[in-house]
């Protein structure tokens, strides 16, 4: 795959722009065996009418010419202001076809998706099998289709998920005297966890409680609760409140029994 670059299209590029799209379009088009009076004034007011179609529909859209080796070899409009990517639009000049250069820019799309966390999305013609079968080995994928295209999409792989710490007294030590937040509508309720009290184990499962305190003018009825911390993660917590609870402090108490083999040797 061959280097690419990128380099903006400003108001005085436009007859260069202009020219990559003539010889582009009019490839694609056959354009060569027209008359010139009929080649010339079709490919300006397409060329014109794309424009103002791209600029109704994408206002935000930004166009970029890509280069190679120091030459103009094409170009790419991109729309950042939605969810997604979108590609508006791309195109490589004929002479410089084959060579890798629509993927080098398709990766480096995806590499800024990937970055950022957005899908990137486009259209093609159905009938141009060659961008279909390079959109399909770089993992996109169809979410839609009319008479005239198909609508793809590419998503970055999620992260992988972090491993689950293993749920033991030895976890909840690491947490005592840290606040856990109860998650629930009004005003924030935390509770610090003063003390991890082991039992004895029986019939392969360790057997331990966590004591939280909490305040006493906010007494919480016996029952199941969302806990959540930044070691411990979001854990549903069956809390009792105990005796030594008074007016000023209530006692929480959660108790559990896991298999041993969970234990951190």
């Amino acid at each position: 795959m061959e280097p690419i670059a990128f380099a903006p299209v400003g108001p005085a590029d436009t007859a260069a722009l202009q020219d990559l799209f003539c010889r582009a379009r009019g490839h694609d088009l056959g354009a060569a065996a027209w008359p010139d009076p009929l080649r010339d004034t079709t490919l300006r007011i397409q060329f014109e009418a794309q424009r103002r179609g791209y600029a109704e529909r994408w206002p935000s859209a930004t166009t970029q010419f890509l280069m190679h080796d120091g030459d103009r070899a094409g170009w790419v409009i991109v729309d950042r202001s939605g969810r997604a990517i979108h590609v508006v639009d791309i195109a490589v000049l004929p002479e410089m076809r084959g060579r890798g250069l629509g993927t080098a820019v398709l990766r480096a799309l995806m590499d800024e998706g990937a970055r950022d966390g957005r899908a990137i999305t486009l259209s093609v013609m159905r009938s141009n099998m060659p961008a279909i079968r390079l959109y399909s080995r770089l993992g996109f994928q169809p979410t839609g289709a009319d008479d005239l295209d198909l609508y793809l999409e590419w998503r970055p792989s999620a992260p992988p998920a972090a491993a689950a710490l293993p749920f033991t007294a030895e976890l909840f030590r690491g947490a005592i005297d840290t606040w856990f937040e109860v998650v629930q509508d009004g005003p924030p309720l935390l509770l610090p966890l003063r003390k991890v009290v082991e039992s004895t184990s029986s019939g392969g499962f360790a057997r331990f409680s966590l004591l939280f305190h909490g305040p006493g003018d906010r007494l919480l009825p016996q029952g199941l609760y969302t806990l959540r911390h930044p070691l411990v993660g979001d854990q549903d917590l069956f809390l009792v409140p105990v005796i030594g609870s008074n007016a000023e402090r209530v006692i929480y108490e959660a108790c559990f029994s896991v298999p041993e083999r969970a234990r951190t040797p």
